[in-house]
C-alpha cells in the first residue's frame, strides 16, 4: 500500500489484470523463447506458432500469480494445481480464468491451448497462424473446453 497526499491507495490487482490480458492483443512479446542445444540457439516457440503457455503463464507471472513462466500447456497446469489454482464448471466462467482448449480434432493437432476468458464468450489466446494472441470466441476452433481455471481469493 502507498500513500499519496496522505491517502492510502492500493493497486487494482484484478482489474489490471483483466486490462493486461486486453492490451496484449496483437503484441509480439511472448513470440520467441531460444534454448541453447548442442551450442546452437534455438526458439523452442517456432516464432510464435507455440506460444500459448509463454503467453498465459507470462501474464500470470507478471501479475505475481504464478512463480514462474512456462513453455507448455502441462507445466502452467501442473503449477496451478501446486499452488491453490481450481477447476471450475462452465455454468458462469469469471473474467479472467483460464481456459485449457483440448486437442484439435479437425486439423489433427496433438497439441492442447491455453488462454483466458474475457467474457461475453470471447477468449485472448495466443493465434499459431500469426504468432500473437488474438481476441477469437470461447469455442476455439473445433477444440472443446477440457478445464477452466481460477483462483478463489483472486477472481471476483
Amino acid at each position: 500500500m502507498h500513500k499519496k497526499n496522505n491517502k492510502k491507495i492500493k493497486i487494482d490487482k484484478f482489474k489490471t489484470y483483466l486490462k493486461m490480458i486486453k492490451n496484449s492483443v496483437g503484441s509480439r512479446v511472448f513470440r520467441n523463447l531460444y534454448i541453447i542445444e548442442e551450442e546452437k540457439s534455438k526458439d523452442i516457440l517456432k516464432d510464435g506458432k507455440l506460444s500459448c503457455a509463454v503467453f498465459v503463464s507470462g501474464i500470470l507471472f507478471l501479475n505475481n500469480l504464478i512463480d514462474k513462466p512456462h513453455a507448455t500447456v502441462t507445466g502452467v497446469i501442473k503449477t496451478l494445481q501446486k499452488i491453490g489454482w481450481t477447476k471450475t464448471e462452465a455454468r458462469k466462467i469469471p473474467h479472467g480464468a483460464i481456459i485449457v482448449w483440448g486437442k484439435n480434432s479437425v486439423s489433427k493437432s496433438n497439441h492442447r491451448h491455453i488462454g483466458f476468458y474475457i467474457g461475453a464468450k470471447k477468449a485472448v489466446s495466443n493465434n499459431s497462424l500469426n504468432g500473437f494472441p488474438v481476441m477469437h470466441n470461447l469455442e476455439k476452433d473445433e477444440r472443446k473446453i477440457e478445464s477452466i481455471w481460477i483462483k478463489k481469493d483472486f477472481f471476483k
